[in-house]
């Protein structure tokens, strides 16, 4: 089985850091053949060149809006992400639908002598939307689709010491 994968990344920032924005284009290079149901003895049904790959999105997009204020310590950040629909198995015979999510964070940084002590809280998928989270690539019953969760917090403390 052939692949071809094409990508290309480009990014910008100010200041220390920075995100990307990617794509990803993904099909199959030639045709080939493949099991349909179960027993399969043989493969018995073509895939044809072009189609794409399952489980791999054609496009997927990250934007992140953050400051930082380094001499006290706060940063907060608003992020999106978008992911383009995925095939679900080698025929392209359906397709999890394009989705996007905001999601925020707000974080403190303390510096203590070599200790640094950092305080977070995150929250995904502000909106609270339903959407695909992941497919089962070719399941046999054709139950491709995972959904994502919903609204989900996570709160935590980070300690690092400088040897």
């Amino acid at each position: 089985m052939g692949s071809r994968r094409w990508s290309t990344a480009a990014g910008a920032a100010a200041g220390r850091s920075g995100r990307r924005r990617h794509r990803l284009d993904a099909s199959y290079a030639s045709d080939f053949l493949t099991c349909v149901g179960a027993p399969c003895p043989a493969p018995n049904t073509v895939v044809p060149a072009g189609n794409r790959i399952p489980g791999i999105p054609r496009q997927t997009a990250f934007v992140e809006l953050g400051w930082a204020h380094q001499p006290w310590g706060p940063e907060t950040a608003l992020e999106w992400r978008y992911v383009g629909r995925i095939a679900t198995d080698d025929r392209n015979t359906d397709f999890a639908p394009a989705s996007s999510v905001w999601n925020a964070r707000l974080a403190f940084r303390q510096a203590m002598g070599r200790w640094t002590l950092r305080e977070f809280v995150r929250v995904d998928n502000l909106a609270n939307r339903r959407y695909v989270g992941s497919v089962i690539v070719n399941e046999g019953n054709q139950r491709f689709f995972e959904p994502a969760p919903g609204r989900n917090w996570l709160v935590g403390v980070n300690a690092a010491y400088a040897f």
